[in-house]
């Protein structure tokens, strides 16, 4: 959000928790009217940031944000490929590592993602969600980039993803997603953050950008991708 302030962007919202809280159940988090149990601290935790949100947007519920939602669920694949575990595995090319099988990696990835695609196709299919934004790429150095190398992060990125794309891609909805294929599909040096798992503020301007590039299309009846590649930072919002 700081980066819809920076561009003045009409962007409401904000963080409703980390990445690996919405690997648990959290949909009634979002109804301001259904009681939660308060020993439910991964709900409870979101309700309260939801509380804040609501207020800004003046909504009840997302039930409220009819083609207006902006989601990013399911799509921070950081919080799969930083496990330590693929650091023990070859995914089948490495002889003096333990082999795991594709199975087992979307069997691991069916049961993380079951929560958020429950509660992204109650969204879609209630046409709630305008665009979908993609997390950043891995960067270089990054441990598990450091460990493994980009291709097999990057793998694990697309395993990790795929449901969810796939489900915005059956019902249409464009996914913002900031990936180049230049560096093997890590995110260029200019766009990291304060940590090896997040974009910096040129980084956020940027999917801003393509957001408002979307609404606009989507105003003037044309069509457009979603999908922009990496650009050098601008000296001026534009």
């Amino acid at each position: 959000m700081q980066a819809a302030k920076a561009l003045d962007a009409p962007l409401v919202g904000g963080p409703l928790g980390s990445a690996h809280l919405f690997g648990m159940g959290f949909d009634r988090a979002f109804d301001l009217d259904r009681p939660i149990d308060p020993a439910d601290e991964v709900s409870s935790g979101i309700r309260e940031r939801f509380r804040l949100f609501a207020k800004a947007a003046g909504i009840s519920s997302l039930d409220d944000c009819k083609g207006r939602l902006v989601v990013s669920l399911g799509l921070a694949a950081a919080r799969f490929y930083n496990s330590v575990d693929w650091r023990r595995s070859s995914f089948g090319n490495l002889n003096r590592h333990a082999h795991l099988s594709l199975g087992v990696l979307e069997a691991i990835v069916r049961t993380l993602q079951a929560p958020t695609m429950e509660f992204l196709t109650h969204c879609v299919k209630n046409d709630l969600v305008f665009a979908a934004v993609a997390g950043p790429s891995p960067q270089k150095r990054h441990p598990a980039v450091i460990a493994l190398g980009a291709a097999p992060v990057i793998r694990l990125v697309d395993l990790y993803e795929k449901p969810v794309r796939d489900l915005l891609d059956r019902h249409g909805i464009p996914i913002v997603s900031l990936r180049s294929s230049e560096g093997g599909g890590l995110l260029a040096e200019h766009f990291w953050g304060n940590d090896a798992a997040h974009g910096n503020l040129e980084y956020g301007k940027e999917v801003v950008r393509a957001i408002a590039r979307l609404r606009d299309t989507a105003r003037s009846g044309t069509e457009a991708t979603a999908t922009q590649p990496p650009a050098a930072p601008s000296a001026q919002p534009k």
